[in-house]
């Protein structure tokens, strides 16, 4: 697979962070005053403008340097098209080994569970946290209640004020819960739990309490679930306010997709 080697210029003709090259430069001069030999041999560089006259090159005792790529022989910058390509192929392999040992790419997730799985049927990247790999991608549903939340109320999900039986926030896939985020009015905050709900254990339209979020008076913060929770595909979720009367609650929900 071809890669594609990319160049950055300062303006200023200091060393640039082009992957693959130690410096660049404007011209042939500026290359030898920004990185002056000796260099160490293998080492690129890339000069921007071409110098003196083309008809006479360096090599044979003129002043002709040509816009391009450069390697350090050790004590003089050359440009040499059969070095600079052997150069250029071990740094591809260099690049290539370095992506192949840090992410496993496959449809299927790999033996090594030390290791970043790019799962080829998803296009996300997983990792193993213990006992399953899940994403390192974290996603976040919203849940609030505009004015006053008194005890016992179902906040919502977009426009939708969710309960108990079958309204609430429908999940694409199966998920690790991280915790939720939360904020609410600092004039009116109460001490209490966010209940979250959902039929993931019921198998029916009913759900039930399967984690709860202890806060105190704090008027915002984040919060980690009482046990471990993961809830399935296609399970309906919905979160209830447990407690003194709370203002204007907005709570986030963050969780990583599971892999099965």
């Amino acid at each position: 697979m071809g890669k594609i080697i990319h160049l950055d210029r300062d303006g200023s003709g200091n060393g640039g962070s082009g992957i693959g090259f130690s410096f660049v430069a404007n011209d042939w001069d500026n290359l030898n005053t920004v990185a002056p030999q000796p260099v160490t041999a293998g080492t690129l560089a890339y000069c921007f403008s071409s110098q003196g006259t083309k008809w006479l090159p360096g090599t044979l005792g003129g002043n002709y340097y040509p816009q391009g790529i450069y390697v350090s022989d050790g004590s003089a910058w050359v440009s040499d098209r059969n070095a600079i390509a052997e150069q250029l192929q071990i740094n591809v392999d260099d690049i290539e080994e370095l992506e192949a040992n840090s992410i496993f790419k496959s449809n299927i997730p790999p033996v090594d569970t030390n290791r970043l799985w790019f799962n080829t049927n998803d296009s996300i990247i997983y990792f193993y946290d213990v006992s399953d790999w899940v994403s390192v991608q974290i996603y976040e549903t919203v849940f609030n209640d505009q004015g006053a939340t008194p005890n016992n109320t179902f906040l919502r999900t977009g426009n939708t004020l969710g309960n108990n039986t079958g309204i609430g926030y429908n999940l694409t896939f199966n998920c690790r819960v991280l915790g939720i985020g939360y904020n609410r009015d600092p004039n009116t905050a109460q001490s209490g739990q966010y209940w979250l709900y959902s039929n993931r254990d019921t198998g029916t339209n009913t759900a039930s309490v399967i984690a709860s979020f202890v806060v105190d008076a704090s008027a915002r913060g984040f919060l980690n679930p009482n046990v471990p929770t993961d809830i399935n595909e296609n399970n309906y979720i919905t979160f209830r306010w447990n407690g003194l009367q709370t203002n204007n609650n907005v709570i986030v929900l963050r969780y990583r997709k599971k892999h099965l």
